[in-house]
Order: C-alpha cells, then structure tokens, then sequence
C-alpha cells in the first residue's frame, strides 16, 4: 500500500482484519467515563452547565417565556405610545414589560429572549463551519505530511495575519450586511485553532503501535484516519469548540455592534447594546439588560469549557 508521507490519494478502502477493540478506538468511551464522572464532581463545569442550560431553555423557549411579542403590535413597527417605559420595580414600570421598553415602545425582555436566539445561531453555525474545516485540514496536514502539510501550514500564517475586523468590512462591504454573511465571515476566520491542535496531536497519534497495527491489518489511510486517529482527537475538538462558541458570540455581537452584522429591526443582542448606548443616562435598562444575557450566556459556555478541559486530561482517558 501507499506511504501516508507521500501523498493523500488514496482509492482503496481496505478495512482492517481482527483487530482488539482498544486498537480500534472502539473503546474509547469506556475510557471516557473518567472524564465523565470527574465532570460531575467539577463545581465550575457544573455550574457553567447550569448556566448555559438556563440560557439554552430561555433562547428555545422565547416564544413561550416572553411576556409580549418582539413588538408590541406582533409585527416590528412597534408602539411610540409605550417607548422608554421603566422596569416594573420602578415609578412608571408595569409587569407587562419588566425590564422596560425601548425607544420604539418594544418590550426590552421579549427582544432580549429572541436575540439569545440570534446568539445561539451566531455561536454554533460559525463554530460548526469552523470545525469541519479545520479538523479536516488538521488530520490531513498531520497524517499526510510533506508537500501537503506545507501549503496548510501556510494557509494557517495566511489567515492568521488578516484582521477578522478588516476582513469582515470588506467581505460585508461587498455582499452586505445580514446574518448568512456574518455568520459566513466568522466561519471562515475561526478554524486555524482546530487545525493547529489537531495537526499536533496526529502528529503524535499516527506514530501508536495501535495505528502501525491497523496500517500492517491492511486498513486504508481513510480507513485509519476515521477510526484510528480521529476518535483519539474528540476531546480536544469538543472543548475547543466549547469555548469557541462563547468567543465567537462576542465576535459577533461586536460585529453588529459596529454596523456589520444583523441589521435593524431584528431582534440581535449586540444591536441592542449598539442603541442602547445612546441612551445610558434616560433608560439605563436598554442597553444593560441585552449586555447581562450576553454576558451571562458567555460567562456560563467559558466555565463550562474550562471545566471540560480540565476534565478531558489525557489521565482520564487512558
């Protein structure tokens, strides 16, 4: 068969013959549950969990939870009658709109709810797009070397060296500013951290007596690199992703903060706090209620992913 140093083709797909399930990956979720148990017994990844659970059930459930449509008329033309309405604590406050009203009369708690769903989209498509991109071209640089590890790798300084902001003012600039372009600007600039750490560990991986079984059982180089060596690169991938969601929310909240993300009259956290600024010393809660769901969102996905990795260290897993 082929040499994997030499080149990524590979047409065959060969399987490997009697190998035993540890060789395999196969039991890599039995060596898992370390991981899982010491995750339970973690007081910041709990509380992080919690957190981030709250958070997901208020995004998922805005429809249900928020006491009034985005607007107050159901659609976004909003109700000048009721603008700039206080909290309910507050003289001139009503439990119809707890956290007040903007200056448009919509409730600031409905559109804080659907704009943690905006956020939810904005962490996780970007971060998806992002993983598959870099995995792949981490398993493929490491595993495959040579010429093929040598473009990536300068692709990698190349993506590194453009500012995200620039790069997203000129792409927007460009095709416009909405929410598919955003989330495709952020994407595109997030994968260099799963392809350097990736690389890294196939580096490592490919070298095992468990891989050199595999390649001598006759297993292809795809063979190899879906069940030999990608399996042993899932918790790295899970708290990169982890904690790059939570970055990537506040890449794009300050992305719509500066003009180039979601426009008006969407429901989106950063376009809050972006008006709500303007109106600091008249209605405080415009711009402070949107910030503490997004900082509450971030706060709780960070110390999550920190607990998950502390948890995922290899002597759980071995």
């Amino acid at each position: 068969m082929s040499d994997p140093q030499s080149t990524p083709d590979d047409s065959s797909e060969s399987t490997p013959s009697e190998l035993p399930a540890d060789q395999t990956g196969t039991g890599y979720l039995e060596r898992a549950q370390g991981a899982l148990s010491a995750l339970t017994e973690s007081r910041m990844a709990m509380l992080g969990l919690v957190i981030t659970f709250a958070m997901l059930i208020l995004a998922l459930g805005a429809p249900i939870f928020a006491p009034n449509p985005p607007t107050p008329d159901g659609n976004w033309a909003g109700n000048l009658e009721n603008n700039f309405q206080p909290p309910f604590w507050e003289q001139g406050g009503t439990l119809e709109y707890p956290l007040g009203t903007d200056q448009q009369g919509r409730g600031i708690l409905s559109r804080s709810l659907y704009g943690l769903r905006l956020a939810l989209i904005q962490g996780t498509v970007p971060v998806l797009i992002a993983g598959i991109i870099g995995v792949t071209l981490g398993l493929v640089s490491g595993f495959f070397g040579g010429w093929v590890d040598v473009v990536i790798s300068r692709v990698v300084d190349t993506v590194m060296s453009i500012p995200l902001t620039l790069f997203a003012i000129a792409v927007i600039a460009v095709l416009g500013a909405n929410l598919f372009n955003l989330v495709l600007v952020i994407g595109i600039t997030q994968w260099v951290p799963y392809t350097r750490t990736i690389r890294g560990q196939t580096l490592s991986i490919k070298n095992e007596e468990f891989i050199e079984a595999q390649r001598a059982s006759g297993a292809s180089n795809s063979w190899i690199l879906r069940h030999g060596i990608f399996p042993n690169t899932t918790s790295s991938i899970l708290v990169i992703a982890t904690l790059n969601i939570a970055q990537v929310m506040v890449i794009a909240a300050g992305l719509t903060f500066l003009g180039l993300g979601v426009s008006p009259p969407r429901a989106d956290l950063g376009l809050m706090l972006a008006t709500g600024r303007n109106y600091l010393t008249t209605a405080w809660w415009y711009g402070f209620f949107p910030g503490l769901f997004l900082m509450l969102f971030v706060l709780g996905i960070n110390l999550f992913g920190d607990g998950l990795r502390d948890i995922l260290d290899p002597k759980y897993l071995e």
